[in-house]
């Protein structure tokens, strides 16, 4: 269903997803390429979800939208090595992330904690840490924004 394109492609989309997630709410939007990568995962009503994401264990709140090419990953703990520098599945672990209702997530941004509601993340920033609600965040590692911009004197 992620190839299929337009409007009927979301439709077939979040059908799909309606079958395979825990919940996907009324009125979902779910762009071409876009795919699921567990199936516990939830969305609430009116989720938009843009072109050529990759979404792993997410709860995802009323209202929010996501650009295109975002990433939710599921923690930053699923890839460890040992002592050797092997990857190894020992120690992995995987987190379920929650993104807070009334959302936005800029395009190019990779979420790896959890957003409280109203949340702005900037294009391109990568959220390793979890976000009040209310905020507005940017960069790598993503900070307040009203932290990042210094006033001019």
């Amino acid at each position: 269903m992620a190839v299929v394109p337009g409007i009927i492609g979301s439709y077939l989309r979040v059908a799909y997803y309606g079958f395979t997630l825990e919940k996907v709410g009324r009125g979902c939007h779910i762009a071409f390429g876009t795919y699921f990568a567990h199936s516990n995962s939830t969305l609430g009503n009116k989720v938009g979800i843009g072109s050529y994401c990759v979404l792993g264990q997410a709860d995802i709140g009323e209202g929010t939208l996501l650009a295109s090419a975002i990433q939710i990953l599921s923690g930053s703990r699923q890839h460890v090595r040992d002592e050797a520098g092997q990857l190894t599945d020992e120690g992995r672990s995987f987190r379920r992330i929650s993104i807070g209702p009334r959302c936005w997530i800029g395009a190019g941004a990779i979420v790896m904690a959890d957003l409280g509601e109203g949340v702005t993340v900037r294009p391109g920033s990568v959220v390793s840490q979890d976000v009040p609600e209310g905020a507005t965040v940017s960069g790598n590692p993503a900070r307040n924004f009203a932290m990042v911009i210094k006033p001019v004197s």
